[in-house]
């Protein structure tokens, strides 16, 4: 990469350069970008007058919801526990890596305020090699922590993740 003034360019071959901060089209191929957030929700609990109290010894919880509020709907979202999972998959994205446990598409989030939907029950494979795994044993993801890993390849050259929230549910 190199730069004159406040234009810079980047040379993906000794025939191929592109200058950067312009478009997001590359070899007429839509550059994929990433957002990785994770999320270790605190526990809470109410006392007899009814204040809530916060407590950083947090309490295992199931991820439930995902609440995106970006410009457009992600192209996909995966969901893991370990943020080596994360590396794991983005040096190997497809979707029999064991790394990932979760997966949304574009098409199956519900735009109300935000693009939500609920977080699918773990994979079959990020489980065993065995795909005959029933749907009993598949999950929802549980912790103290998820990683989420947000992608977006649309032809939107201004997409933001303004805000992303996500529901969760006690372990009793």
């Amino acid at each position: 990469m190199f730069g004159i003034g406040n234009r810079y360019t980047s040379v993906a071959s000794l025939a191929e350069s592109y200058e950067l901060n312009l478009g997001n089209i590359i070899g007429g191929n839509p550059i994929t970008h990433y957002v990785v957030i994770p999320f270790a929700p605190v526990a809470t609990s109410v006392d007899a007058r009814g204040q809530e109290h916060t407590s950083l010894e947090s309490r295992p919880k199931e991820f439930k919801r995902i609440r995106i509020a970006s410009s457009d709907e992600p192209t996909e979202v995966d969901f893991f526990e370990t943020v080596d999972q994360v590396e794991s998959y983005i040096a190997n994205p497809v979707v029999t890596n064991t790394s990932l446990q979760s997966q949304l598409v574009a098409g199956q989030f519900h735009n109300y305020y935000g693009y939500e939907q609920y977080i699918p029950r773990r994979l079959s494979t990020a489980i065993s090699n065995d795909s005959t795994i029933p749907d009993t044993e598949r999950h929802r993801l549980q912790g103290r922590l998820m990683v989420a890993l947000i992608g977006y390849n649309g032809t939107n050259e201004n997409y933001k993740v303004v805000n992303v929230g996500v529901q969760t549910k006690d372990l009793k």
